[in-house]
């Protein structure tokens, strides 16, 4: 059953960002390539890639947050490094997902009259770790 309250906090490194909305595209995808031949009668399929693809982590900007003001550095930065980041999933058990990501994406989008808020587009590098406790 799913838990009607929980916790998610993303960290860098062992640094909790402030002000987190949402995170999006938390998951893994296998790429599948076709091995059907011409002797099949149904479609084959492989799976020959895993692809732990792309977060979008929405947040309340503060240009004058310290957790936040890397996300900027990181995309500017020429050649850029991988970060280790945690999603951690916290109710009655927790679940923490880690992984190293390039920030690829800082989208500020002020509005009038409404809160700064930005997009942030982590592209995971490798598999994530998965555990629980």
């Amino acid at each position: 059953m799913a838990e009607s309250s929980h916790i998610v906090t993303l960290k860098r490194g062992t640094t909790a960002i402030n002000g987190v909305q949402s995170i999006g595209g938390l998951g893994v995808k296998a790429e599948m390539a076709d091995i059907t031949s011409l002797a099949d009668t149904v479609r084959k399929r492989l799976p020959v890639l895993m692809d732990s693809g792309e977060l979008d982590v929405e947040i309340d900007y503060d240009p004058d947050d310290a957790t936040q003001a890397p996300f900027i550095s990181a995309v500017q930065a020429s050649p850029q490094t991988a970060v280790t980041y945690n999603v951690i999933l916290s109710g009655t058990a927790t679940e923490t997902w880690a992984f190293s990501a390039y920030v690829s994406d800082f989208q500020a989008a002020p509005k009038k009259g409404e809160k700064l808020s930005a997009t942030v587009k982590l592209s995971v590098d490798g598999a994530y770790t998965v555990t629980h406790a």
